[in-house]
């Protein structure tokens, strides 16, 4: 069984009775469909380069940016805001080529998360810090789908209950970090309290 399908407004031959089984040849490269076989996760922060590996024509990458470190008030710290994130697919790469990559830490208590890239396919901000309001979510940029990071919870005092420390924000992979606690998952604002909590660093995902 043959039949086209549109991947990303770029119509492409399938070939097989399941798309989930099937190959999909794409000039003159092919691979499955999906799921992809191999997943690379690079999540130390720092610039390192990727390498295509042989025989493989392409591959997602998703990049997310450093959490936001949350806020410090002896009373009411806002949350830090969460990285945001960035997914590409890229086709007709060449095997051999080096790709350079940077991924961002999570914010110190009151900073801001690091921004997290691959090459010139995906670009993810970190969020931001607040002392008290709240940090604004990191933003993703130049892939296939952006999505912004949650903004973190603002500090507050409410009459006749007492004063509460701001949550931080989530990324795309969630976990932000609950009140005077770090982020959790990759991008997670760190939580405010009386020193601020760190963000949790980014995270760069290959996919091939």
């Amino acid at each position: 069984m043959s039949a086209n399908v549109n991947l990303l407004n770029a119509t492409h031959t399938v070939t097989g009775a399941n798309i989930f089984t099937s190959s999909v040849t794409i000039g003159n490269q092919s691979s499955k469909v999906w799921p992809f076989s191999r997943v690379i996760v690079y999540s130390t922060p720092g610039s390192n380069t990727w390498t295509v590996p042989s025989g493989v024509g392409m591959f997602k990458v998703t990049c997310i940016g450093g959490g936001g470190g949350g806020g410090a008030h002896p009373y009411y710290g806002g949350g830090g805001g969460g990285g945001g994130a960035s997914i590409k697919w890229v086709y007709n790469v060449s095997a051999g080529s080096a790709i350079a990559y940077t991924v961002g830490a999570g914010g110190t208590a009151g900073n801001t998360g690091g921004t997290t890239s691959f090459g010139s396919y995906c670009n993810a901000t970190g969020g931001t810090s607040n002392s008290v309001l709240g940090g604004v979510g990191g933003m993703g940029t130049l892939g296939d789908l952006n999505f912004a990071g949650q903004v973190g919870l603002h500090g507050k005092t409410i009459p006749g209950c007492g004063d509460f420390h701001g949550q931080g924000g989530g990324s795309y992979m969630g976990g932000g970090g609950d009140a005077n606690a770090v982020g959790r998952a990759y991008g997670g604002g760190g939580g405010g309290g009386p020193t601020g909590k760190a963000g949790a660093d980014g995270v760069v995902i290959i996919e091939y």
